[in-house]
């Protein structure tokens, strides 16, 4: 079985389309951390995260702890104020369980198929970019204007704020 029917039938919907065009250029990296610190998923992983994040959301339900009131969530009804969310599909993650995911369930003001946050760190729900299109256009034009960090030691390429932090997360927030 091929992974993206194996998304299916895990999932019970297929990965959206621009997911899937991504995934047929780099069905995720090689070595962590090498897209700007982050781990870039392929099939495999976001089917990994995802029944993760959805298992833990579940458990702190079914014990009566409501984890979603720790979400912070500048854009209400864009995005969800949820720990976790069926329909929102992770593509990247760093070291700490957080990354970037497209929502195809966003709120009654948001557009399916938005890149969102998703994690513990930070736990803000927000929209980074109205697509995945114009997500890999913000990193593309934050390149171009040299907000990049290289770590001497490891080579490792980091975007950053214009106060120098290297979290991508906060690079990308509007």
């Amino acid at each position: 079985m091929d992974a993206l029917t194996h998304y299916r039938e895990v999932f019970g919907r297929a990965l959206p389309d621009s997911l899937v065009a991504v995934l047929s250029v780099a069905d995720g990296n090689d070595d962590e951390g090498d897209f700007f610190l982050h781990n870039l998923l392929g099939v495999e992983e976001i089917i990994a995260i995802q029944t993760v994040q959805e298992q833990t959301a579940e458990s702190f339900r079914r014990v009566g702890l409501d984890c979603d009131r720790w979400v912070r969530c500048p854009e209400p009804g864009v995005v969800s104020r949820k720990f976790w969310k069926p329909g929102w599909v992770p593509f990247t993650a760093d070291d700490g369980d957080s990354g970037f995911a497209v929502d195809m369930s966003p709120g009654p003001f948001g557009t399916s198929g938005q890149v969102i946050t998703y994690g513990p760190d930070p736990a803000v729900r927000t929209v980074i970019a109205p697509s995945l299109t114009e997500f890999f256009e913000l990193i593309s034009a934050r390149l171009e204007l040299g907000s990049v960090l290289v770590d001497p030691c490891t080579g490792a390429v980091s975007l950053c704020t214009p106060a120098g932090s290297s979290n991508l997360v906060e690079s990308l927030m509007r």
